[in-house]
């Protein structure tokens, strides 16, 4: 390493190569030792060569910083120097290459994917490469949102048009069509398959993976049936399928595809056994599941004894979910666990058994498995089901001294116990515990005020529910069943603070409210109370235009709504109008 001198300067370039050299501080500390003439020297010269090699590294730092700066300031300056050197000589403008000197995959970016479908659209003569062109634009939209809208363009632009791509270029455009809104794409596989195209099956799988996220249900379902033209669909696919209708709910059609992989002759595994027993009962396919319940045993699928469990409380047959929840426990007790436990005290919990469900908590216990927030909440609702308020109280006091601590959904049915027997001290001191506790006013509770406001004969009770309403977090539009008991409940007191308040937060953007026929009933009635018919009028045009069906109740508070405003011969030319 060359030496140091301390008091001479080091031109600029020395400071860079030493700052891309590996600090060797040892041999710093030597050398700079050696200068002062401390070679050799006894320990007590130590502090000197401590010294010598803390300016080695305070030296050593600076021309970091020196690098640093020669390359931030002086390097770009050069390198544009360079660059319109280098462009000169080659006849090449100074910024960079034109559009048309770009690589492809940057030219994608340049070009207005809309521009090309439009002139695409337009041509009298459609050439292959102008339709491989505009898909590769939409491709390369900037932004994955665009990309799908674009292809959803040239989807309909090829379908109008007649024209068809290569295979590949239609399987690009696929992938952002199953991203699409459902049935998009479907033109376009049906053409594929009429061109003679053929999809292969891992195609087809990561298309339908795309269109489950997309809850493009049909572009799924149409791939499956053209791939059934190839060749019969493997287990992989088939669980892909239900996948798709999971995630669209229609669990009824993922029960049709037992039948279908029973008809192809798939072997199914135990998650596949699980999936489908969970599809059958959310279907309400309880023979299905029995079916399935007795061809699964032995292989190993715990999903399926849970699920059969669940179902038979769900239809009301106790003794059935009893005895499945035995034959688990007899034939693998050592995964019965306290989800296990849980489900078995919903179960006895939903059809009003409290001391089977009780027995079930001790046993739990005495097995020693936890019992949770879940397992107390469960036998909580259990009797709040039954409107036993002092069980409830017992249960709350045994969870805290269990370490579990009593939730929003503890108190929510300790609250909705109390308010179904219209038992109001008990009602405000529950509140007033929540409050100390600082639990939030949910939608639950804000529900089970408005449920107590309508049914009670006590007016000033029920005004007082109804202030619950005043309160900051509480948000009147949080969701439909919300608004419209809260609708229902002062239209039925004729709190016209409320009412407008209700009104105004529904026209508001923030709404999250999905009206339905029932929920247009209460606005026109709402608007009715306040007297104000223009308003009803427009809530009722803007139902139609959202082409949701009046039924006879909704009809029933528009008449009363003209009729309230003298509006006599409306009502009636309305009522004849629906009435044919």
């Amino acid at each position: 390493m060359a030496s140091f001198d301390l008091c001479h300067g080091m031109p600029l370039l020395g400071f860079v190569r030493l700052a891309t050299a590996e600090a060797d501080v040892a041999a710093i500390g030597e050398e700079l030792a050696g200068q002062k003439g401390l070679a050799g020297s006894a320990p007590s010269d130590t502090a000197g060569v401590v010294a010598s090699w803390a300016c080695g590294m305070v030296l050593e730092l600076l021309c970091f910083v020196a690098a640093f700066a020669f390359i931030k300031h002086f390097a770009p300056k050069r390198g544009r120097q360079i660059g319109k050197k280098v462009a000169k000589q080659s006849h090449l403008p100074a910024d960079g290459p034109s559009a048309s000197q770009r690589p492809p995959a940057l030219q994608r970016q340049l070009v207005d994917p809309r521009r090309l479908l439009e002139e695409l659209r337009a041509a009298d003569v459609v050439m292959p490469e102008s339709v491989s062109r505009a898909v590769d634009a939409c491709i390369g939209a900037k932004s994955f949102a665009a990309q799908v809208e674009s292809a959803a363009l040239a989807e309909r632009i090829l379908v109008d048009r007649g024209v068809l791509p290569s295979q590949s270029t239609c399987e690009k455009l696929l992938m952002f069509l199953a991203k699409a809104e459902n049935g998009t794409g479907v033109e376009l596989v049906r053409g594929m398959a009429h061109a003679g195209y053929e999809l292969s099956e891992g195609f087809c799988r990561h298309a339908m993976y795309r269109c489950a996220e997309s809850h493009n249900w049909n572009l799924a379902e149409t791939l499956a049936a053209e791939l059934k033209h190839f060749s019969a669909l493997s287990l992989p696919t088939f669980k892909m399928m239900m996948k798709v209708y999971a995630c669209v709910g229609r669990f009824d059609k993922a029960c049709d595809l037992y039948s279908e992989m029973a008809s192809a002759g798939v072997e199914l595994d135990a998650v596949t056994y699980g999936n489908l027993m969970k599809f059958a009962v959310k279907a309400g396919r309880s023979s299905m599941a029995q079916e399935l319940l007795e061809k699964s045993e032995g292989t190993g699928c715990i999903k399926t004894y849970l699920w059969t469990i669940r179902r038979a409380g769900q239809d009301g047959d106790l003794a059935k979910a009893i005895a499945t929840f035995r034959q688990f426990q007899e034939e693998k007790p050592h995964v019965i666990d306290g989800m296990a436990y849980n489900i078995i005290l919903d179960a006895c919990s939903s059809n009003k058994n409290m001391t089977v469900a009780r027995e079930f908590f001790d046993e739990m216990a005495g097995r020693g498995i936890k019992r949770n927030q879940v397992t107390f909440n469960t036998m909580i609702k259990g009797f709040s089901i039954v409107g036993d308020v002092t069980k409830i109280k017992e249960m709350m006091r045994e969870m805290e001294a269990s370490g579990c601590v009593p939730d929003s959904a503890s108190f929510s049915c300790l609250l909705g116990c109390a308010a179904k027997a219209l038992d109001f001290d008990e009602v405000w001191a529950i509140l007033k515990d929540m409050d100390a506790r600082g639990l939030p006013t949910d939608s639950y509770v804000v529900t089970i005020m408005m449920h107590a406001a309508r049914r009670t004969d006590c007016v000033s009770a029920a005004w007082k529910a109804l202030s619950i309403l005043d309160r900051p977090t509480v948000r009147i539009c949080e969701d439909a069943i919300v608004f419209n008991t809260v609708l229902d409940a002062c239209i039925y007191r004729r709190h016209l603070k409320y009412l407008d308040r209700a009104l105004r937060e529904f026209s508001s953007t923030s709404s999250n409210v999905e009206p339905t026929a029932r929920t247009w009933g209460l606005l026109i009635k709402a608007c009715a109370t306040l007297g104000r018919t223009e308003q009803a009028m427009a809530m009722w045009s803007d139902m139609l235009s959202r082409e949701v069906l009046p039924n006879s109740v909704t009809l029933g508070c528009v008449i009363d709504a003209l009729v309230e405003g003298r509006r006599v011969d409306e009502a009636l030319a309305l009522f004849r109008e629906w009435k044919g």
